[in-house]
């Protein structure tokens, strides 16, 4: 009975005090909440080096890259397989991007047009046209030069076909565009690799 009876008399107190347990709780989830307006790094999927990518960039990698296995695979949908396979590549490409280029670019390391051009139909073809199915001579199997030049025409005059072809060959142009950019990082490695060898 003199619990209750000091519980009582100090009532007020602990409902002071419960409120404003009650009230910092309330504001604490608000904080955390996720709320653009209050916390707006809550949005960042990863930083790398300082730098943060957020989550509607690294969804829009996520779907270029989807797009590009798509069409590689000439499929409208992609097993978990692939969905893990291209959310590795683009948090690698991430990586590369923050870590590897800036590095590279202080050094003074780059691809001339002219290398470019040597990987893609010259003497040093880059590995990564060399294991696409689509540059190889089907009687061989070996990769084709001039396969590859023939397309690299149609897509640089893709402007110059009537609009239905111009459908057709858009995914392709959107192909090329990502080969093109794993050609040059695969060279860019292989020149710091050699750098550091």
């Amino acid at each position: 009975m003199a619990t209750l009876e000091k519980i009582r008399k100090k009532a007020g107190l602990l409902v002071t005090v419960v409120g404003l347990a009650l009230f910092a709780f309330i504001i604490g989830d608000l904080l955390n909440s996720g709320s653009s307006f209050i916390n707006r790094n809550q949005n960042n999927v990863v930083t790398v080096n300082g730098n943060a990518v957020d989550y509607q960039d690294y969804m829009a990698r996520e779907n270029e890259l989807t797009e590009v296995y798509q069409i590689q695979l000439g499929t409208s949908s992609l097993n978990e397989n692939y969905t893990n396979q291209i959310r590795q590549v683009v948090y690698e490409d991430i990586i590369m991007e923050n870590i590897l280029e800036p590095r590279l670019e202080k050094l003074g390391m780059y691809i001339t047009p002219e290398e470019m051009t040597d990987m893609v139909e010259g003497e040093n073809i880059s590995p990564v046209l060399l294991q696409l199915p689509m540059f190889q001579n089907p009687q061989t199997g070996n990769f084709d030069r001039n396969t590859v030049i023939n397309f690299l025409n149609q897509i640089k005059n893709i402007d110059g076909f009537p609009e239905a072809t111009q459908a057709q060959l858009a995914p392709y142009k959107t192909l090329w565009m990502f080969w093109e950019k794993s050609i040059k990082r695969n060279r860019m490695t292989e020149k710091y690799t050699t750098l550091l060898n």
